[in-house]
């Protein structure tokens, strides 16, 4: 498991290491979720991206393209399920 704060620090370890699945808040640090899917997207249209939100009136990030998004506050269980589902639909 890698952990970014801020968009540098995403694409460091996206560069750095073999990824499964990207776990993207909609906002990280002081950037947009929303256009670092676009970036992903275009860069790594393959790989699987979850998106995390709680933001109660925002437009629907399904629009973006995401393999899911999670809504908070989730259990761990719906994250667990979540993910097991997007990578394993990748194998």
């Amino acid at each position: 498991m890698r952990e970014a704060g801020t968009l540098e620090e995403a694409r460091a370890e996206l560069d750095d290491g073999a990824v499964s699945l990207v776990l993207l808040d909609v906002h990280i640090g002081s950037a947009s979720g929303a256009e670092f899917l676009h970036e992903l997207r275009r860069d790594r249209p393959a790989l699987p991206v979850a998106m995390l939100t709680g933001s109660v009136g925002a437009p629907p990030f399904e629009q973006l393209g995401p393999d899911a998004v999670i809504s908070k506050p989730f259990t761990l269980d719906e994250l667990t399920e979540t993910v097991r589902t997007l990578v394993g639909a990748r194998r």
